[in-house]
């Protein structure tokens, strides 16, 4: 269900990104950080970590599948 999930957003955010100005729906991107805080990210449990790496391999999984242009 994750992959299809993953997809389904990934194909919004082509959407976005290709149609929409930046103007649109640049608040939606987070906030901008001066200097990266890497030491609060060592941090996490495993148990975060964990999940953490698993949505990150269910998002390249579905990137993967998709017939668009992803990184």
């Amino acid at each position: 269900m994750l992959t299809l999930e993953a997809m389904t957003i990934l194909r919004v955010a082509r959407v976005l990104v290709d149609h929409v100005r930046l103007k649109h729906w640049r608040n939606s991107l987070g906030t901008i950080v001066a200097k990266p805080d890497i030491a609060r990210h060592s941090a996490l449990p495993p148990d975060s970590m964990a999940l953490a790496a698993k949505l990150a391999r269910q998002v390249e999984r579905a990137a993967a599948r998709l017939p668009l242009h992803t990184k």
